[in-house]
């Protein structure tokens, strides 16, 4: 098994939930990525650090190579596909990628900027329709914590 896990997900998909079990079941570090750490440079750091937490082993709540496509999805540039898109290979080399697709209700994070639970409240559905397209293209584990067992997450992972 690969050491380490991504979780992905809209907001209110499970994401919480799941790190927090699978934090106890797997003795992983669970670790939120926090807010959109912004473009080019700071996108470069944020992509860097995740993927030094994911070598040495945890949960990571967002990783940036997917999130960056699904909320800039509109403002990324042909470079910083290319740079997300290497990010992202060599993150999946490190962990298990689990798309949770549960449709909970979801909360404010400290590290919202203004306006952001509006946002995400508003665009809900088209958020979900570009989380749908990327991973159309990528390989992942779903999981949905409404209709699937812990269990058979866990038993997805060992193939």
């Amino acid at each position: 098994m690969k050491k380490s896990i991504i979780l992905e997900g809209p907001n209110g998909s499970g994401k919480s939930t799941l790190g927090d079990m699978l934090s106890k079941i797997l003795s992983l570090e669970y670790i939120h990525a926090g807010p959109d750490p912004g473009p080019d440079l700071a996108a470069f750091r944020a992509c860097y650090d995740q993927y030094q937490h994911l070598v040495k082993g945890c949960i990571l709540d967002r990783c940036t190579p997917i999130s960056k496509f699904v909320y800039d999805r509109y403002d990324i540039g042909s470079d910083e596909v290319i740079f997300l898109a290497h990010w992202m290979q060599m993150m999946d080399e490190q962990a298990y990628l689990i798309y949770c697709t549960g449709e909970g209700s979801f909360e404010e994070k400290s590290y919202y900027p203004p306006g952001h639970m509006e946002t995400i409240t508003e665009d809900r559905l088209e958020i979900r329709e570009h989380y749908d397209g990327i991973m159309s293209v990528t390989p992942h584990i779903t999981y949905n914590f409404e209709t699937d067992s812990i269990d058979d997450l866990l038993e997805a992972m060992r193939k």
